[in-house]
């Protein structure tokens, strides 16, 4: 064989090793191409799924964005009228803590105040307990002095009353020895054709009649009786029995007498005393 058969034998080889090699990166190419278009396929169908899913989420993110924006929106607006109220809040506190302060300074000014004045009235209170001092002090003394003044007024209304009974005594002997004596000028004796009341009556001679009639401020309301006897006196202006007189008419409030034996009505004036008895009987 040739050089040229040789060579031709090795380029025939060669072709066909070249051939046999294109079929197979052919066959192999066509092999891959499918297995890579299924595989793109799936994927392309992964894809699409995807796609819908991603279609679907970007819908439900556009809804919940939507949303957002909304509650945004009213959040926005919630937070603005939340802003208003609290800003209002904040000005009705700032008044509230203001008028506090002014109520503050004004307790104080007050509390300044009622401590002048407690500081004052502790003054004036001790003043007042010096002046109660001084007060009891007096009262103290002035009821010492009321003592011994009560004291001896007692003493001088016993002296008085004893001096009294004294002066009673001396007048009711004087006016029975009066009487006495009186009775002897007359000519007649104790009790003679006496009939005094059965109760110690006591009144007064209101007027004496020129005839001889006399009017008693005493009547039947005093026990007093027709022909009663009285006996008349009086005091001033000093001590002195008169006589005795009879009750001839007696009215409930008034009694009318005349003279017995020889008295003269014109002894006895207006004012003068008459009872039963010269004395308390």
């Amino acid at each position: 064989m040739t050089v040229l058969g040789k060579v031709l034998v090795i380029v025939n080889l060669v072709f066909s090793l070249v051939t046999a090699a294109l079929i197979i990166a052919a066959y192999s190419a066509r092999t891959n191409w499918h297995a890579a278009y299924e595989k793109m396929n799936r994927e392309f169908t992964v894809a699409q799924a995807n796609a819908r899913t991603y279609d679907e989420r970007l819908q439900d993110a556009q809804r919940a964005l939507g949303q957002a924006e909304r509650a945004q929106k009213d959040a926005l607006a919630q937070a603005a009228e939340s802003t208003r109220k609290v800003q209002a809040d904040m000005a009705l506190v700032q008044q509230q803590l203001a008028q506090q302060k002014r109520n503050a300074d004004e307790a104080d000014r007050n509390q300044r105040i009622a401590q002048a004045e407690a500081n004052n009235l502790h003054d004036e209170v001790k003043k007042v307990q010096g002046l109660l001092k001084e007060r009891e002090s007096a009262l103290v003394k002035a009821l010492a002095e009321a003592k011994v003044q009560r004291d001896d007024k007692v003493q001088n209304e016993i002296n008085w009353k004893t001096e009294q009974e004294r002066n009673v005594a001396l007048v009711d002997q004087v006016t029975k020895l009066s009487q006495e004596i009186e009775r002897l000028k007359l000519g007649s004796t104790p009790g003679q054709a006496l009939n005094p009341p059965q109760d110690n009556v006591e009144g007064t001679v209101r007027t004496v009649g020129a005839d001889g009639y006399i009017t008693l401020s005493i009547g039947s309301d005093a026990g007093l009786k027709a022909g009663n006897t009285l006996e008349v006196f009086r005091y001033r202006p000093e001590p002195k029995w008169l006589g005795t007189i009879k009750v001839i008419n007696v009215a409930p409030h008034e009694a009318v007498a005349r003279p017995m034996a020889s008295l003269r009505a014109t002894a006895i004036q207006p004012g003068d005393k008459v009872a039963a008895h010269v004395t308390g009987g």
